[in-house]
């Protein structure tokens, strides 16, 4: 295993040159995602804190409360790394660039499997790290635990992590094994994604909130009963909340008890993955670098040249490729999932009275238009990305360039629109808004689909992806992120421009006119800014660089 820390070392080296030689844009990039990130988790601090001493306030019920949202915040931490785990480790373990260099030096193959599991580990992990730790500090500073206790807190979550990474991993080898196939990422991504979508929906629907409501029980006793019950007791995840309860009731052999059962099946998944996981890993190399180094004949079919509209062409080739990528149509089957969540939501609301009705009404249509932003970020803002290395073709081709960037929005806009004129309908009919605010919101969300697809595509073209793994990287780099944060404040604005006489027509059914007018054009203005500043600057972009 002495070969493990020169590769570690590699890869401490890597990681530090790719900021230390990095271009001034990607500073910029790197400074402004690292304040985001410390932004958030001091929020989360905060919002744990005061969450958890809320909650411990509470008489009687208070410390089961705790222990039931623990219990419940564990297990689905401890399945999503699992699933997590799973997609990393097909991406991370069988990257055939990096195993033919790996092979090719002398180093033991043990520790290549070792140093790439503890790339899974890190790749997988980080993220529910830096959600975690904000609210373990939060936990122990509310019940006031010494960093000692803090410490051992979080090595049971460190257990229970690389108890599910190693879960995931070993049956990341598993199919790799059985099925070597190029497109078993996809396959597995796009199963997980769609059991997820239907399991939260399902899970919403069933309202389960109402099981923590007292009202719901014919007596204390059974709420009681309810409440002190373990969520999945048998797995690592209940047996971490019976930490944080062993420190909450400060009884110490439970925190030790507890302790040892985690780091006993820990080393048992380790034993299995490292005997039975690194067998089954090697034999999966073996074959797929033989399949790579093979050569395989090219063959062309010769074809007839079809004459098409510059519109039609574009028009096919984007269906075509999003038929041909499993994560394009899966996202649109999670944003759908999620909108039934969010009508359902509406439903629930107490919209009995009128102004209550009119105001949930305004508010929904920048509920819309933040959906309709998930929608561009998923199929709009992400193509100047995929197009990017391809764009030499469009320089050989006799088109005009303008027409070519307005032939784009044109295709792209449908994407929007058809999903925002149907969530507008559908939510409409929901709250019951009829007559003027109807035709109200019908063209601001017209509008806004507009909008939203030029900055969209047009933030794209001004900040693409160049080098990425899957469509995922695309959306979470710095553009995905500016994008979101630019649509939030034009949603903010947009609406703040028309509350003023939206909050009189709530009060008196009028509109003044002359005010009215005014907030129109103040709305417009607000829509032109931002959809003509990010295309002119796109267009010029895409004129100078792309072609």
């Amino acid at each position: 295993m002495k070969d493990i820390l020169p590769l570690l070392s590699l890869q401490k080296r890597l990681f530090v040159n790719s900021f230390k030689f990095a271009t001034k844009t990607e500073k910029i990039r790197n400074f402004f995602i690292s304040f985001v990130a410390l932004l958030f988790f001091i929020s989360v601090y905060i919002i744990s804190y005061q969450v958890i001493f809320y909650i411990s306030t509470l008489p009687v019920i208070g410390s089961l409360f705790t222990i039931r949202i623990l219990g419940i915040a564990f297990l689905a931490s401890f399945v999503m790394q699992i699933f997590s785990s799973l997609t990393v480790s097909i991406s991370t373990l069988y990257n055939t660039e990096d195993l033919q260099f790996l092979y090719s030096i002398p180093i033991n193959t043990s520790s290549i499997f070792v140093f790439k599991f503890l790339l899974v580990l890190f790749y997988s992990c980080w993220m529910i790290i830096v959600l975690l730790l904000p609210f373990v500090l939060a936990f122990a500073s509310v019940k006031g635990l010494t960093i000692y206790g803090f410490v051992i807190m979080f090595f049971a979550i460190g257990l229970k992590i690389i108890i599910a990474v190693s879960l995931g991993c070993l049956l990341a080898i598993i199919l790799s094994y059985l099925f070597p196939t190029k497109q078993l990422k996809n396959i597995i991504l796009v199963f997980l994604i769609i059991l997820t979508s239907v399991g939260y929906t399902l899970f919403r629907l069933t309202e389960p909130e109402k099981l923590l409501n007292v009202d719901h029980f014919s007596e204390l006793v059974q709420y009681l009963d309810f409440m002190s019950k373990p969520v999945a007791q048998g797995i690592p995840s209940w047996w971490v909340t019976e930490v944080f309860r062993g420190f909450m009731a400060k009884q110490t052999n439970v925190i030790i008890i507890t302790l040892l059962k985690l780091f006993f099946v820990t080393t048992i998944v380790l034993i299995v993955l490292k005997t039975v996981g690194e067998k089954l890993f090697y034999l999966t190399v073996v074959r797929k670098i033989k399949v790579v180094n093979k050569k395989e004949k090219e063959s062309y079919k010769s074809g007839i040249l079809k004459m098409r509209s510059l519109f039609t062409t574009i028009f096919v080739k984007e269906v075509k490729l999003l038929l041909r990528e499993p994560m394009q149509w899966v996202q649109f089957i999670v944003v759908i999932f999620l909108t039934i969540v969010y009508l359902f939501n509406i439903r629930k609301l107490p919209i009995q009275y009128e102004y209550v009705r009119l105001t949930v009404a305004f508010f929904n249509l920048g509920g819309i238009m933040f959906i309709l932003s998930a929608i561009v970020l998923r199929f709009v803002f992400v193509q100047p990305s995929l197009e990017y290395k391809m764009f030499w073709l469009i320089k050989s081709l006799p088109i005009d360039i303008k027409k070519f960037f307005l032939t784009k929005f044109f295709v792209y806009l449908p994407i929007v629109l058809i999903p925002g004129m149907i969530i507008v309908s559908i939510s409409n009919v929901i709250i019951g808004i009829k007559n003027i605010l109807a035709v109200i919101s019908f063209l601001l969300i017209f509008l806004s689909c507009i909008v939203l697809t030029i900055a969209g595509y047009s933030l794209g073209i001004l900040f693409p992806k160049k080098e990425y793994k899957d469509i995922a990287q695309i959306e979470t780099s710095f553009g995905g992120l500016l994008f979101l944060i630019l649509s939030l404040c034009y949603i903010v604005l947009s609406l703040s421009s028309l509350a003023e006489p939206i909050r009189k027509y709530v009060l008196t059914h009028t509109f003044g006119k002359v005010e009215l007018w005014f907030h129109i054009l103040l709305f417009l203005i607000i829509n032109f800014i931002y959809a003509f500043t990010t295309g002119y600057y796109a267009l010029k972009k895409f004129i100078k660089e792309y072609v």
